[in-house]
C-alpha cells in the first residue's frame, strides 16, 4: 500500500499517554470523557467510538502510570500520588540490602515502580525501582545505604514529582480525622457485595462486603487530596482500623466480618473460575477438602493442615438441603464423602487440589481406604474411592496394585469415567489396542458422546488423547502371522489358532511411535505437570513472545521431552512400566532412556531423510520419517534428540534450528544436562527477530528529562565528557560501533534549565544516565519514557507531498533501484573493513586461511538467521564476491 491516499497515522500509545497525563492530572476521568478530550485535542484515535475508547485503554492499561478506578475512570498515578507522604516500618534485615517493604503501605508506589524506576532526592541519577522480595511480595530497591538512618524502625516516604526521599520517624503517625473519614466513605462507595452460602445450604448465607485495598487508597486520594497531602499517610493497616476496617491480604472488608470467610469466598471463586464448577459441585469438593485434611491429619498425628478457608461445619445430606449434619463418628459422613466422588467433575477437582497443594500420595492411599472401610460391599459409594486408591498407587510406584483396584470398580456394576479411562490407560500401556478402546467408549457414553471422532463433541481432553493414541491400533490390525491350523511362530509347539491368532501385535517400528506416546501420557499426570509448566515457562521467559506462544508450549513434543529426558520423567516411566509393557517395548524404551540430546549440524536432506552430524559424539545418523524444510540446509544447527528403533533413528520430539552464534551455550547447556539450561537456551533461540543499532543492542528509545540548577555548566561539563557542542543546545556523542563508523551514541538537548536526553538502546541508556552522575551531578531527573520501535514509527509524520502533491510511494520502483545500489556498494566496502567478530581481520583477508575461512562461514550463517529486508545485507551476494561456495 502506497502512502498517497492513506488516511493520517493513529496516535500511538506513547502520544496516548502523554496528553492523558497532561489531562487526567488529579482528577479521575471516564474513559468516554478521556477519549472526547483527546480527540479534542487533535489525536487521531480512528472513526469508530469503540474502537477509540478501545485503543485508549489498551494504551493505558497496564502501565504503571495510569490505574483504572471503579465506574471506567482513569487516573494518572503520578499527579495523584505527587505531595503525599506514606508512613511504613523499615525491617533491618530489608535496610541492609537497601530495600523497602512494599505490601501493605506503599503498594500504590510498587505498582508505580514496576514500569517506571523512580528517582532519589538527593542523589542525581540514582533510582528506586520495584523488585520482587524472597517471600513473593514487593519491595522497592534503592540506591545503596538510602535506609541507613530508617532500619529497625518508622519512616516517612515522601513523593517529590517522580523521586522519593526518605526520613526517620520518631513514632507511628496516626490517621487523621479526615483521613478516616474519606476512607470510610469511599469504602461504602465502591465495596463489592457478595453472598457466600454453606454447604448444601445448611445454613443462611453470609454477606461478604470488600475491596481492594489499592483501589480504596486510590478512590481515597481521589475524594479528598488534600486530607492525604496535608497530613502524612498513617501505615495503612491504622488507616483502616481508625474506619472501622480490616485487612486480608490484598483486600479490606468490615471489622467484625469473617476473614476466613472471605477465603473461603475466595477459594470458591477460584475453582468455579478455573473449573465451571456450578454450586452443588462446590460443596461437594469443599467437604472432599475439609473431610480429608481433618482425616489425613488424624491418621499421620500431624497438626490438622485444613486451610483457613474450608468450612468447619460438618456436612450434610444433599436432601433434603435442610437435613442435621451427622455426627462425625458415624459412617455416614464417609459415605457422603465417598459419594462426591463419584462425581468425576468434582473428583478430578479434588486430586487436583491436592496435587497443587503437594499432598503425599501415601495420604490420599490412606484417605480412600478409610473411605472404603466405611462403604458397605457392592454399593456405588466405593467406585470413586476405589479409582483414587488406584491412582495414589499408580504415585507410589505400584501401577500393579492400581490397575487391580480399577478393575475391581470397573467390574462393579457402577460405571465410572475415570475408573474406565484409568484402566484404559493400563491395558493400553500392555499393548492391549482393542479393548482399551472398548473401555474408552464405554466412558464416552457415559457423557452423551457418540462420536469420538468428532474433535468438537469431546469434552475429557485426557481421553480424547488415549484415543488418539489407541484408535490407529486397534482399528488396523496386523495381519495373521500364520495358517490357522499351522505352528504358532512363537515356538509355543502349538497351532496358530490356538496360541496367538487374534492377538498379534504390531512391528515394533510401527509401536514405536505409540510406546513415545505413552511416555508423554505417563509424564501428563499431574504428579509431573508442575514440571512441564516451569519448563515452558522458561522458554516462554527467554523467548520474550506472547501467551499464545506459552499456550502452545505447554502440551508440545517439545516441551515434554526436556522433561522426560533431562528432567529424569523417563527413567521413572521405564522403572514403573517396565512390568506391564510388552517385552520388546521395554527393551527399547530402556534404550531410549540413554539417549540423550545433542546438537546437530545438517549434512544432506532428501525426501523424508535428514543426515546429521552429531558436534558432541561425531557420530553420523540419517534420521527417517522426518520432512525438511524449505529453509534446510547443510551446515545448518539443529538442537534435538533422535531416538533408535531397530536399525533407524526417528525424531519423535522434532529439532530446533540454532542460529550459529549459539553454538558454544548450546553445548554447555547439553553437558549440564539441567532442562532449565536448555530451555533458557531454547527460549533464547525461539526468540522473535529484533531490530537492533549498530552495536547489536535490540532498539528501545529512551527520553530522559533533566533539570539542571545552572545551565552555564552544561557545555563545559558535556564536552569534557566527550560530547560534540553543536552550540545551538544540542550535544552529541558520535563513536565506532562494530557495524558502522561514526555511529551517533546519543543526542542532549538543553533548553532553558531543561536537558533531554536521547538514545536508543538500554545499554546506551545506562551510559547515559552514568555519565551524567559524573559530570552533571547536580541534575534531577524529573521524567523518563521508553518506547518501542512500532511506537516510535507512529508517531512519525507521513513524508512531506512534492510540489504536485503526490506523496513518494513506499514501493517505488526508482527508489527501490537507488536503495538497492546503495546497499551493494556498502557490501563491495564491507569486505575489505575490519570486523571485530572476527578479531578485526577484515572478510576478505579472513577467508585465506583454513580458520578465518570457517570464522567468516559462521558470521554469513548468522547473517542467514538475521530478518531479511530487500534493502539489508544479502549473505549469498556476500559469499560471491569472497569466492565462497
Amino acid at each position: 500500500m502506497t502512502t498517497a491516499g492513506r488516511t493520517a497515522s493513529l496516535a500511538s500509545a506513547h502520544t496516548i499517554r502523554g496528553a492523558a497525563a497532561e489531562i487526567l492530572g488529579t482528577e479521575a476521568i471516564a474513559i468516554r470523557e478521556l477519549v472526547d478530550r483527546l480527540t479534542r485535542r487533535g489525536l487521531a484515535l480512528g472513526a469508530d467510538p469503540n474502537a477509540r475508547a478501545d485503543r485508549v485503554v489498551r494504551a493505558l492499561d497496564g502501565n504503571g502510570a495510569f490505574s483504572e478506578l471503579v465506574g471506567e475512570r482513569w487516573i494518572s498515578v503520578p499527579a495523584l500520588l505527587d505531595g503525599t507522604s506514606w508512613s511504613t516500618t523499615v525491617p533491618s534485615e530489608l535496610a541492609a540490602i537497601d530495600c523497602l517493604p512494599g505490601d501493605p503501605d506503599l503498594e500504590l508506589l510498587t505498582w508505580w515502580a514496576l514500569d517506571h524506576p523512580l528517582g532519589f532526592v538527593g542523589r542525581p541519577g540514582a533510582t528506586v525501582e520495584c523488585i520482587e522480595l524472597d517471600d513473593g511480595t514487593d519491595g522497592l530497591q534503592g540506591p545503596v545505604g538510602w535506609l541507613e538512618r530508617c532500619a529497625g524502625g518508622p519512616a516517612r516516604v515522601d513523593v517529590v514529582g517522580t523521586a522519593l526521599a526518605v526520613e526517620p520517624l520518631d513514632q507511628v503517625l496516626a490517621p487523621t480525622a479526615a483521613q478516616t473519614a474519606v476512607t470510610r466513605a469511599s469504602f461504602e462507595r465502591i465495596a463489592d457485595h457478595d453472598l457466600l452460602g454453606e454447604p448444601f445450604g445448611t445454613r443462611e448465607p453470609v454477606e461478604l462486603v470488600t475491596a481492594a485495598v489499592s483501589d480504596l487508597l486510590e478512590e481515597a486520594l481521589v475524594a479528598d487530596r488534600a486530607a492525604f497531602t496535608r497530613d502524612p499517610i498513617p501505615p495503612v493497616d491504622d488507616l483502616l482500623r481508625a474506619a472501622g476496617l480490616a485487612r486480608v491480604d490484598h483486600m479490606a472488608l468490615p471489622a467484625d466480618a469473617d476473614p476466613q470467610q472471605l477465603r473461603r469466598w475466595q477459594r470458591r471463586r477460584r475453582l468455579a473460575t478455573l473449573h465451571h464448577l456450578d454450586d452443588e459441585d462446590l460443596d461437594a469438593v469443599e467437604i472432599l477438602l475439609a473431610m480429608s485434611y481433618r482425616w489425613i491429619a488424624d491418621a499421620t498425628g500431624q497438626p490438622e493442615e485444613m486451610p483457613e478457608e474450608m468450612p468447619d461445619e460438618r456436612p450434610a445430606e444433599k436432601e433434603p438441603p435442610d437435613a442435621e449434619p451427622p455426627d462425625e463418628s458415624d459412617t455416614a459422613v464417609a459415605q457422603l464423602v465417598a459419594m462426591c466422588l463419584t462425581d468425576p467433575v468434582v473428583a478430578r477437582v479434588f486430586v487436583g487440589e491436592h496435587a497443587e497443594r503437594g499432598t503425599e500420595p501415601a495420604a490420599l492411599a490412606g484417605f480412600a481406604r478409610r473411605l472404603l472401610d466405611s462403604v458397605p460391599d457392592g454399593d456405588v459409594g466405593e467406585v470413586g474411592p476405589r479409582w483414587l486408591l488406584a491412582r495414589a498407587l499408580d504415585h507410589l510406584g505400584d501401577p500393579e496394585g492400581a490397575q487391580a483396584q480399577l478393575e475391581l470398580a470397573v467390574e462393579s456394576g457402577f460405571e465410572h469415567p475415570l475408573a474406565l479411562q484409568g484402566l484404559a490407560a493400563f491395558v493400553a500401556d500392555r499393548g492391549d489396542a482393542p479393548a482399551a478402546l472398548a473401555l474408552l467408549e464405554r466412558a464416552a457414553a457415559l457423557d452423551d458422546e457418540p462420536d469420538l471422532d468428532e474433535d468438537e463433541d469431546a469434552t475429557n481432553e485426557n481421553r480424547d488423547q488415549l484415543l488418539d493414541e489407541v484408535a490407529p491400533f486397534a482399528r488396523h490390525r496386523p495381519a495373521p502371522a500364520a495358517g490357522r491350523n499351522d505352528p504358532c511362530p512363537c515356538g509355543s509347539g502349538r497351532k496358530y489358532k490356538a496360541c496367538h491368532i487374534g492377538r498379534e501385535r504390531h512391528a515394533l517400528v510401527d509401536r514405536a511411535p505409540w510406546l513415545y506416546a505413552k511416555a508423554r501420557r505417563y509424564l501428563r499426570d499431574n504428579r509431573h505437570r508442575m514440571l512441564s509448566a516451569e519448563i515452558a515457562a522458561t522458554i516462554h521467559e527467554f523467548a520474550g513472545r506472547d501467551t499464545g506462544f506459552l499456550l502452545d508450549l505447554l502440551d508440545s513434543e517439545l516441551v515434554a521431552d526436556l522433561a522426560l529426558c533431562e528432567g529424569g520423567v523417563f527413567e521413572d516411566f521405564v522403572a514403573e512400566r517396565d512390568a506391564i509393557l510388552p517385552d520388546d517395548e521395554a527393551l527399547l524404551a530402556a534404550g531410549w532412556a540413554l539417549t540423550a540430546r545433542s546438537l546437530f549440524e545438517v549434512e544432506w536432506a532428501r525426501g523424508d531423510e535428514l543426515a546429521l552430524g552429531d558436534l558432541r559424539t561425531g557420530d553420523h545418523i540419517v534420521v527417517t520419517n522426518t520432512h525438511a524444510s524449505d529453509a534446510t540446509r547443510p551446515g545448518m544447527l539443529m538442537l534435538g534428540r533422535p531416538l533408535p528403533v531397530d536399525d533407524t533413528w526417528r525424531a519423535y520430539s522434532g529439532f530446533i534450528h540454532l542460529p550459529d552464534s549459539l553454538r558454544s551455550a548450546a553445548l554447555d547447556a547439553l553437558d549440564a544436562q539441567d532442562p532449565f539450561e536448555v530451555a533458557t537456551l531454547i527460549g533464547r533461540a525461539s526468540a522473535p527477530p529484533q531490530m537492533a543499532n549498530t552495536s547489536g543492542e535490540p532498539l528501545v528509545f529512551h527520553e530522559l528529562t533533566y533539570r539542571v540548577p545552572d545551565p552555564t555548566a552544561v557545555a563545559p561539563a558535556l564536552t569534557t565528557a566527550g560530547l560534540d557542542d553543536h552550540e545551538n543546545g544540542e550535544f552529541v556523542l558520535i563513536r565506532d560501533t562494530s557495524g558502522q563508523a561514526a555511529t551517533l551514541i546519543m543526542r542532549m538537548q538543553l533548553t532553558d534549565d531543561v536537558l533531554e536526553v536521547n538514545v536508543n538502546s538500554d545499554r546506551r541508556l545506562d551510559e547515559a544516565v552514568a555519565l551524567l552522575a559524573v559530570h552533571l551531578p547536580d541534575a534531577v531527573l524529573e521524567a523518563a519514557d521508553e518506547r518501542e520501535l512500532d511506537e516510535v514509527l507512529a508517531d512519525l509524520p507521513d513524508a512531506a507531498p512534492d510540489d504536485r502533491g503526490v506523496r513518494p510511494a513506499d514501493d517505488d520502483p526508482e527508489l527501490d533501484d537507488l536503495l538497492d545500489e546503495v546497499v551493494r556498494e556498502r557490501e563491495a566496502r564491507w569486505i575489505d573493513e575490519p570486523v571485530p567478530a572476527l578479531g578485526g581481520r577484515t572478510p576478505r583477508d579472513a577467508v585465506t586461511d583454513p580458520i578465518g575461512r570457517d570464522e567468516v562461514e559462521r558470521l554469513l550463517r548468522s547473517f542467514d538467521d538475521m530478518p531479511r529486508s530487500r534493502h539489508s545485507f544479502d549473505p549469498d551476494r556476500l559469499r560471491l564476491l569472497l569466492g565462497l561456495p
